[in-house]
């Protein structure tokens, strides 16, 4: 008895592709290390950006180190001190981010060619409400550290400084000024 013989034919062949189509999302390892080779780094940053970002950090700093500096022990432990204390502290870094944002906003050209305005202004905008917000801030906590000390109620406090305090008045008025314009959106958009 024979065994009948089946034909051995070859497989059948992929259809023919372009060659590398579609492309790959990671390149092809190599042949001779069996590893996925390493992309290029992403474009740094220009210098002057970190120069800049670095001397704003240290301006921080700076601001931080002498409103810490400026108390004392025993100021800090009168009434109302630590609240008078905070509120010098936020007063100037309220002051701080302002210089920083209208700095960030005025075109200065090196800034400009390295970073672009649109950049800018975006950075404008996120850090614009961190001054609006601390200022208050400093307003109630110093009221609430200087009524402590004076052993008066809140509103007696705010009457005294309106009043008698130089500067105040005006520094009340213009940062009700601040508010509407610089407050930041409530759920409205621009077109930009």
């Amino acid at each position: 008895m024979t065994t009948p013989r089946i034909s051995q034919s070859p497989p059948p062949k992929p259809p023919v592709r372009p060659r590398n189509w579609p492309p790959p999302a990671v390149p092809p390892p190599s042949r001779r290390t069996g590893r996925v080779p390493r992309r290029l780094p992403a474009r740094r940053r220009p210098l002057v950006v970190d120069t800049l970002a670095a001397a704003t950090g240290l301006g921080l700093g700076i601001s931080l180190a002498l409103g810490i500096s400026a108390q004392t022990i025993s100021a800090l432990q009168a009434p109302g001190g630590v609240a008078t204390a905070l509120g010098r502290i936020t007063g100037m870094l309220s002051g701080y981010a302002m210089v920083i944002t209208v700095l960030l906003s005025a075109r200065i050209p090196p800034l400009e060619r390295a970073l672009g305005q649109d950049r800018l202004i975006v950075w404008h905008r996120r850090l614009g409400p961190w001054g609006l917000y601390l200022l208050p801030a400093h307003a109630v906590l110093i009221t609430v550290g200087y009524a402590r000390a004076a052993k008066t109620g809140i509103l007696a406090e705010i009457g005294s400084l309106l009043w008698t305090y130089p500067g105040i008045l005006s520094a009340t008025v213009g940062s009700a000024c601040c508010w509407p314009p610089g407050s930041p959106p409530t759920g409205v958009r621009d077109a930009g």
